[in-house]
């Protein structure tokens, strides 16, 4: 089955978060998620991934990972959507630091 991923911006995340139609997946490291993440993210950690740790998520809710920069969470949503059986996963592109560069906000410390 083919990998179902799909590229999206700064802009379009935000608009969704504010209409509460995400489930947000943050997959950079623990020491990483202190310094800085989008508000609601679960963290899943990249190097502890499996892609059936992904909570359930309602079908009214769409699933977008991110990282610092976009790669990682790429391969995240990919496997993800392989373990859902082709189900869309959205990847924030650029990640976390086109989130800011937008001037977007960032919660800081604190843990999962």
């Amino acid at each position: 089955m083919a990998t179902k991923i799909k590229e999206i911006d700064p802009q379009t995340l935000k608009e969704w978060l504010d209409e509460a139609q995400v489930f947000l997946v943050d997959v950079r490291e623990m020491c990483e998620y202190q310094e800085g993440r989008i508000s609601s993210a679960t963290l899943l950690p990249i190097s502890q991934f499996k892609a059936t740790d992904v909570p359930s998520v309602p079908p009214t809710k769409k699933v977008v990972f991110y990282c610092k920069s976009g790669h990682r969470s790429a391969y995240a949503a990919a496997c993800w959507s392989v373990e859902k059986e082709g189900i869309l996963a959205y990847n924030l592109t650029g990640g976390l630091v086109a989130w800011q560069h937008k001037g977007f906000p960032v919660e800081k410390g604190g843990s999962t």
